[in-house]
């Protein structure tokens, strides 16, 4: 911060936080001081500013903020289409900024990474700027650059900032017109906006608007509250708040106008509010109105104590009145929220259960009154579950078995369920507040697969699951008009026949590449073949060996005759062969290089190096020989010679006749070897013109080819543009398409098939959230009857489940008797080990069972309660409250008339015009509705205190067996919580609470599944002892492990009994894939 006051404000650098998600972007090797990376950004596009500062986050494990960059350059898009941005990384932080200590830090409750860390780029307001890096100081070699700096501010030097930053908040009207009436005030020589102007201004505007009484101005109702008209004149400056009322909220006037630090801090107070109480950063006046009663910014503190002294009458007692006027304008806020903000203390056990400061927020549950028609009290578990259903932080892909024994109401079960999944999507559109928590648009189908036991079940199932979201399209947008989804429907050829260009463009980019490969390797070959046909004019050596041994084999006959010697011929026949083999050696000998060809003449003499020493043998006798005789003077030799002359001389004349015959021959012999040397080289000619002229052919349809891929590739990428812009009606388009469509009729390559349009179906739903119409968020599909089909359907269910959760857009519920899963399961597979076998020995015990098979399609395993005294007896009072209603009543004996039944039972039914949903409107249904209605629209989810959070880290060596069991563990809580009554009391998340019994018997469950039955027997039958104290759990009752674990764990809660945990074993169990039911001692029975 500048330690002189500046005249005007300094540029802002605004703040952001980037997320890396792992398995896309890693961290960890691209993180160091001096990189640059261009990073993907998907909103506020245009606001970012060269100079920004932006704070890495790591997501997933350990997920917190490992060093900040700053953004050096502009957005730009790249040739993929995505917007990035330059950053280059500043620093990296000795040790990350962890999330927990974030979520620890109240300040932060409004940052919306914590809130919701759907995408990659986050807005940071600027008290969570100066929050954030007070708290990275200590882990910078140099501190993060500051946005503050000193100016004027009630006549002396105060922190400050550019009031630009007020456009880092989002308001309503209300909320813009008291920004602006307190900025207009601001006077010239101060310059800075104050949080007292901004408190002013809000009296200001309720004094000014507490006498329009309009339907659509709810301000009027907080002028009842504090009638502050008559006391506005006499407070400081009203006549320059009043010469601004009627100023629009425009960015022009922020430029010159510094905003001090607390203001900032109180916007923020109020934005806080505004998301924990309307689950939205949009500030309202009643957000800002709020502020000033809870009074977090001590800037304010001066300003209020002076209106508390001179009106005392007008700050005194004023927050249960403003509860009710928000309880009455304001309906659809969290109420609770409200009234936890508001109020100081902390309400008793025997208050209402939202009394203790949330640290998390999940799922939440009031319990509820059972509705008439909820015959079985299943009404508190059903909702526990739609919310899960619904939850936006309850991501898809889920499955959810429902166990149960034949007849014990599993259909009656789920179609409460999907009642109140409809009820509360339907609430969700009326009320956009609520899409903060839970989704509005909720596919649900249902699926009877006994119905089809006889077809093909996965073309039974997939062509239901689109049939049936053809029909939620239409249900759940009831606003598109017909003649929209007949457009669809009549544009749905035209999609088909891109999408079928689309394939043929695709197949045609290959086949084109393809050939482009095929010529390129034929024009290397020709080249070759040309550049050996490149000097035809010398005559090759091998070339006219071959002329001359087709002339020696043209005259063989001819030259056995000159001599007079038949068998020559035959001689020369072999000469001619030999010959012909010489030649291939030559050729290939000449192909050689020369390094080769040394080793040719080698092996050739050392294979023959006897007879070539014989033959230079003979040729040096030779030769030696002929010299000694000339050099001799030897008469009687030459004499000798002479006479053998004269003895030949007859032989001589023969010769001459025979050398004639001779000459002739030769002269034949080589104008036969020139006719064939010439025709030789004329065929070489033709050969080399011939490949020329298809090399030329050859690169001509390369440049053809070349220039179609080209083609084809820019009609593709053309179609694939168009075919992603199609979005608006890409998805029901495909829906309606598969509906219709005869590929699951013929059951033609089904997997394939199912798998490509779940596929397409995924990408869909996921492109369509941006899209005008119609929009889907998720798809719960429900499975009914699974225990009436044979074996090999059920586990072709499974499998088709299994599928499914391959896709990120389908929660399933099936509701199945577990025994009859476990039976269909040994069948199919009869290497799993099914836990009813008898005589399994230690060996078998470890092996992969029926229950592993299942633990790994099923997240949430969940069983039925059984019925017992109570339940049965309030079932068959329901079932009979007809009969009771239609009896004649007792006759009087002094009148005749009629007299009419009283007492609780409903007099009227009614049905309201949902499919599905029934309700019987007496006002003990209307009650009972409400607080149903109540309970499903508690849009904080569950709610985990500090402690819970601590004791849950204690639970680590029993939760820890796989990250499956820890995904279940964490997920039953947040179900046991939401439906269990005695959750809602404060001393339940207290340090010492009773949190930490079911949190203790689920971490079991969960971590111990074949144990725990063995450990909850040895709890309900351990009386009033302490937990672990006292059972037997290291006699072999109970694994070693589980033992080990537990009794190290209760060292440090002794205060825990088997009383207190017996009473949870029942609600604990049923979220177990093995049934467990309380052991009977003989005495009892």
């Amino acid at each position: 911060m500048a330690d002189t006051p500046s005249a005007t404000p300094l540029e802002p650098v605004h703040y952001w936080i980037f997320q890396a998600t792992p398995g896309r972007y890693d961290l960890h090797s691209e993180l160091h001081e001096g990189a640059e990376v261009n990073w993907t950004v998907t909103r506020f596009i245009s606001q970012y500013k060269t100079g920004d500062i932006v704070y890495v986050w790591q997501a997933g494990d350990g997920a917190g903020i490992y060093g900040y960059g700053r953004i050096t350059g502009e957005t730009f898009v790249d040739d993929a289409g995505n917007s990035r941005v330059p950053v280059r990384y500043e620093q990296v932080f000795t040790q990350p900024l962890r999330r927990e200590q974030l979520l620890a830090n109240t300040g932060f409750r409004g940052l919306t990474i914590l809130r919701n860390a759907t995408g990659t780029n986050f807005r940071v307001t600027l008290d969570e700027v100066c929050l954030l890096n007070d708290l990275v100081s200590p882990l910078c070699n140099k501190p993060v650059p500051s946005p503050l700096q000193s100016g004027p501010g009630n006549g002396e030097l105060q922190t400050v900032v550019s009031a630009r930053y007020l456009l880092d908040y989002r308001y309503d009207e209300a909320s813009k017109k008291v920004v602006s009436m307190a900025l207009g005030a601001v006077r010239r020589s101060e310059n800075t906006l104050l949080a007292s102007d901004l408190v002013q201004s809000t009296f200001l505007l309720l004094a000014i608007q507490g006498n329009d009484f309009s339907t659509t101005n709810k301000i009027v109702a907080f002028s009842e509250v504090f009638p502050v008209g008559e006391f506005i004149t006499e407070w400081p400056n009203t006549k320059y708040f009043l010469e601004s009322k009627d100023n629009a909220f425009r960015a022009e006037i922020l430029l010159e106008k510094f905003l001090s630090v607390s203001c900032s801090y109180f916007l923020s107070s109020a934005r806080r509010i505004a998301v924990a109480t309307s689950r939205s950063e949009h500030i309202g006046f009643r957000h800002l109105f709020g502020a000033i009663l809870i009074g977090e910014v001590e800037a304010i503190q001066p300003f209020l104590d002076d209106v508390q002294n001179k009106f005392p009458l007008l700050y005194t007692g004023v927050h249960e009145p403003f509860l009710a006027v928000i309880s009455s304008q304001y309906p659809e806020d969290n109420q609770d929220a409200w009234r936890e903000l508001i109020q100081a203390n902390l309400q008793t056990d025997e208050s209402p259960h939202d009394d203790f400061l949330p640290l998390l927020t999940r799922l939440d549950s009031d319990s509820a009154d059972d509705a008439p028609e909820d015959l079985l009290d299943v009404d508190r578990d059903a909702i526990a579950l739609a919310k899960v259903l619904c939850a936006r932080d309850a991501a898809p892909p889920l499955a959810i078995g429902l166990f149960g024994d034949w007849g014990s109401g599993k259909t009656f079960f789920m179609r409460r369920l999907r009642m109140h999944v409809n009820t509360l999507t339907q609430t969700v559109v009326q009320e956009p507040a609520k899409e903060a928590a839970f989704c509005g648009k909720v596919a649900q189908i249902w699926f009877n697969a006994w119905h089809y036991q006889e077809a093909n079940l996965w073309a039974s199932m997939v062509n239901h699951v689109f049939a049936g979201l053809k029909q939620e399209l239409r249900r759940l947008n009831p606003d598109t008009a017909e003649k929209e989804f007949n457009a669809l429907m009549a544009r749905l050829d035209n999609d088909r026949v891109m999408e079928k260009e689309l394939e043929h463009t695709a197949e045609q980019v290959r086949d084109l590449r393809e050939e482009s490969l095929r010529l390129d390797s034929d024009i290397a070959a020709l080249q070759t073949a040309t550049e050996q046909f490149a000097d035809v004019a010398r005559p090759e050596p091998v070339m006219a060996a071959d002329t001359a041994l087709v002339q020696l084999q043209k005259y063989k006959k001819d030259i056995a005759d000159i001599f007079g010697k038949p068998e020559l011929e035959s001689q020369l026949e072999q000469l001619v062969k030999s010959g012909q083999g010489v030649q291939d050696w030559l050729a290939q000998f000449r192909r050689q290089s020369l390094r080769n060809r040394v080793h040719q003449w080698l092996r050739f003499f050392m294979a023959n190096r006897l007879q070539l020493v014989l033959l230079l043998g003979l040729v040096l006798a030779g030769i030696l020989g002929s010299w000694w005789m000339m050099s001799l003077n030897n008469m009687p030799m030459m004499g000798l010679i002479s006479v053998l002359t004269l003895l030949s001389s007859a032989a001589f004349s023969r010769f001459c006749t025979r050398f004639g015959k001779i000459l002739h021959l030769v002269s034949r012999l080589k104008d036969g070897y020139e006719i064939a040397q010439s025709d030789a080289q004329r065929q070489l000619g033709k050969k080399r013109e011939r490949a020329q002229k298809e090399l030329q052919e050859l690169q001509l349809q390369k440049q053809q080819t070349l220039a179609a891929l080209a083609s084809a590739r820019l009609r593709h990428d053309e179609l694939n543009a168009h075919y992603g812009r199609a979005g608006e009606e890409a998805f029901a388009s495909f829906v309606f398409s598969r509906a219709a469509s005869a590929d699951y009729q013929n059951e033609l390559g089904i997997l394939n098939t199912v798998r490509r349009d779940f596929s397409r179906l995924d990408e869909l739903l996921r492109e369509q959230e941006t899209n005008d119409l119609p929009k889907l968020n998720r798809i719960v599909l429900y499975i009914d009857d699974l225990d009436r089909c044979e074996p090999r359907l059920v586990v072709d269910v499974l499998q088709a489940i299994h599928l499914m959760l391959a896709f990120p857009l389908f929660m399933v519920v099936v509701g199945v008797d577990a025994r009859w899963l476990g039976r269909a399961l040994k069948q199919r597979y009869p290497f799993l080990h099914h836990e009813s076998d008898a005589d399994i020995g230690h060996t078998e015990a470890h092996q992969a069972s029926t229950h592993d098979y299942l633990e790994k399609i099923f997240q949430i395993p969940f069983w039925l309660k059984p019925l017992d005294e109570n339940a049965t007896a309030g079932f068959l009072r329901g079932l009979l409250r007809d009969q009771v209603l239609k009896a004649p009543p007792p006759p009087t004996v002094d009148t005749g008339e009629v007299q009419e039944s009283v007492g609780d039972e409903p007099s009227e039914e009614s049905e309201d015009t949902e499919p599905g949903y029934v309700e019987q409107l007496t006002r003990q249904a209307a009650g009972a509705s409400n607080s149903l209605r109540a309970q499903l629209l508690s849009s904080d989810a569950l709610l985990l205190s500090e402690y819970e959070l601590q004791f849950i880290a204690e639970l680590g060596g029993l939760v820890g067996r796989s990250p499956r069991a820890v995904k279940r563990f964490v997920n039953l809580y947040r179900i046991l919580k939401a439906s269990h009554p005695d959750t809602r009391l404060a001393s339940f998340s207290d340090e010492q609470g009773l949190c930490r019994v079911p949190l203790l018997l689920l971490a079991v469950l969960c971590g111990f599944p074949k144990g725990a039955a063995d450990f909850f027997n040895l709890v309900s039958e351990g009386g009033d002892m302490p937990l672990g104290v006292g059972m037997p759990m290291n006699d072999g009752h109970l694994e070693p492990r589980l033992a080990e674990v537990v009794s190290a764990l209760l060292v440090n809660h002794p205060d825990l009994t088997c009383e207190q945990a017996r009473l949870w074993l029942g609600p604990v169990a049923r979220f177990g894939y093995r049934e467990w039911l309380p052991q009977r001692s003989p005495d009892s029975l």
